[in-house]
């Protein structure tokens, strides 16, 4: 299970560094600066008691030269841990930091990557195609290597003062990437698969020079993943009162300063709840109607993001 994490970390984002143009045009970056954070997180098979977690950072640190090529360096850091979700108990946790992915360049508008000879054969693949047009079918890339994805829409969204393409797609047959972003890789994350089946990641935010600017700017994330010191506080976190519940239950959370949402979704992440939160607002009571299973709370503001398992009995 580890080495797949890794290997699914070690697959998605590298620029290329050394043209200063790459750095700043929409489908390069600025690799010195930049940040994702990204969540993983499976059940292991257990039905939903025994959940595997891997909260990470990637980061550039310098380039190589593969076959004359230069490719810039991608390393990730975080923290893995199992977690024992009605006992409330987590375990082997493990913090690593500065651990070697692969290698990623940017040629005309399209990103390659180079995978570790550590978890994948010595050989490029296709990452990404930001060249494509509305309509077009997903090629078969490192991160996709099924078919039936397609370029349903494109429109542009702001990272940074760059505006980037945004691609929409569709033809998902599982759990799956809802966007791909020129310069910033999809949704789901930087490498990870952009259909997911029982495996789960999250692209929580993008940041340069420790500012994030995706989903939106200014939000709050914890880039310092990998470091032990770093502990959830109760001030930021949602309580449920029973959980899990049959049909009702309290939930507490972080007074709102400004209007947000709080939504029920699916492991999956497919929103089938949605209340409106005020300003002020420190509580409320859900009576979400839902069959029994396991569900994720996100209370989302512009200023923060809170998420929390609910179990429905």
């Amino acid at each position: 299970m580890k080495k797949y994490i890794i290997i699914s970390a070690s697959l998605f984002f590298l620029l290329i560094g050394y043209i200063a143009d790459a750095q700043t045009s929409a489908s390069g970056i600025n690799d010195s600066t930049a940040a994702w954070r990204v969540n993983f997180i499976t059940d292991n098979g257990s039905g939903g008691t025994l959940f595997t977690h891997d909260k990470y950072r990637y980061t550039f640190d310098g380039d190589t030269l593969i076959n004359e090529l230069v490719y810039n360096k991608l390393f990730k850091g975080g923290h893995y841990y199992e977690e024992d979700f009605f006992g409330g108990e987590s375990y082997n946790h493990r913090y690593y930091s500065h651990e070697y992915v692969g290698a990623i360049r940017v040629s005309a508008g399209k990103w390659y990557f180079y995978g570790s000879s550590d978890f994948l054969p010595e050989q490029e693949y296709l990452l990404y195609d930001f060249t494509l047009n509305a309509g077009d079918p997903l090629p078969f890339t490192f991160n996709n290597p099924g078919e039936g994805l397609t370029i349903a829409a494109i429109d542009t969204v702001l990272i940074n003062t760059i505006e980037r393409r945004r691609f929409q797609l569709a033809g998902q047959m599982s759990p799956a990437a809802t966007y791909i972003i020129e310069g910033l890789g999809s949704d789901v994350g930087l490498i990870e698969p952009l259909e997911q089946f029982e495996y789960i990641w999250q692209l929580v935010c993008y940041a340069e020079d420790g500012v994030p600017y995706w989903p939106e700017s200014g939000i709050e994330c914890d880039l310092n993943v990998n470091s032990p010191s770093v502990t959830a506080s109760r001030d930021f976190e949602i309580q449920v009162t029973p959980n899990p519940f049959k049909s009702i239950a309290l939930l507490k959370f972080p007074e709102i300063q400004q209007p947000g949402l709080l939504q029920v979704t699916d492991m999956p992440g497919n929103i089938l709840l949605q209340y409106e939160l005020t300003r002020g607002q420190k509580e409320m009571e859900i009576q979400p109607g839902l069959k029994a299973g396991i569900y994720l709370l996100r209370i989302s503001t512009e200023d923060k993001i809170l998420s929390r398992k609910i179990v429905v009995q």
